[in-house]
């Protein structure tokens, strides 16, 4: 794990290594690696609203008339 394509490099937030023993009894132990991903959506999501590319929030000004018929 010690050189990573260049791909896969930016999208690794954090790399955990845990020692367990994962068959109770055998008296081994295992290497447990977790590999948490940065969150894309909310990547995207935060670099479009500082863009302006995407609102929350839509606001109307003006005349907005209603009319009833019975």
């Amino acid at each position: 794990m010690n050189k990573w394509p260049a791909d896969i490099a930016p999208v690794v937030s954090s790399i955990k290594v845990l020692r367990a023993n994962l068959d109770k009894g055998d008296g081994k132990f295992n290497d447990v690696v977790e590999v948490k991903l940065w969150d894309k959506v909310k990547n995207l999501e935060m670099l479009f609203k500082h863009l302006g590319l995407m609102v929350e929030r839509l606001e109307h000004t003006g005349e907005v008339t209603f009319k009833w018929e019975q």
